[in-house]
This record gives structure tokens, sequence and C-alpha cells, in this order.
């Protein structure tokens, strides 16, 4: 995952911005946030989003809100992903489950 704006900017802002690749059949960690939203955007590819177990299919151009404390990871199709993560937060918190 690469960081676009974080807290560690010079004028830290009130959320965070990253890019991540994902590549073909990737299932990223599960994990949760006690302490922001997460919106994930799909700039490229098509993915499985899994919050607290239930599955969403999300294509290029598609979005989704995961409120805070809700267990999910992601599942890229076959071709590789690109998503942009915007966190309600400068400095989140990452518990993986």
């Amino acid at each position: 995952m690469d960081w676009l704006l974080d807290g560690e900017a010079a004028e830290t802002p009130a959320f965070s911005v990253a890019k991540m690749m994902i590549n073909p059949h990737q299932i990223s960690d599960p994990h949760r946030h006690d302490n922001c939203h997460e919106f994930l955007i799909i700039e490229q590819g098509k993915v499985v989003l899994t919050i607290e177990g239930k599955t969403l299919t999300l294509s290029q151009g598609e979005s989704h809100l995961i409120p805070p404390n809700c267990n999910h990871y992601v599942t890229c199709g076959a071709k590789a992903s690109c998503l942009t993560l915007i966190y309600s937060t400068a400095h989140r918190h990452y518990q993986a489950v």
C-alpha cells in the first residue's frame, strides 16, 4: 500500500488516503479499524469485499463505506485491481482479526 496522505504530513488533515494494488486472486488480511470509517473506491478491476461475513462485489468506478469496528477484507478477481482507500482519521488503528 502506498500512502498518499496520512498523519506524517506537515499539516495533518483529519483523514488519510492510500493506493492499494492487489494481484489476481490475492486476499487481503482480515482486519478492522476501531477509530475510523474506511471508504473504498475501485479504480481498476473487480473485487469481492467481505464485511462481517457478508460479501459485496465491486467493479471499477464503484465504492463502499466500511463503518468502524467491522471485520473486513478484499479478494481480488481474475485481473489485478487498484483501490483508493480513504480513512476518516489521519492515524487509523489497524487490528488484525
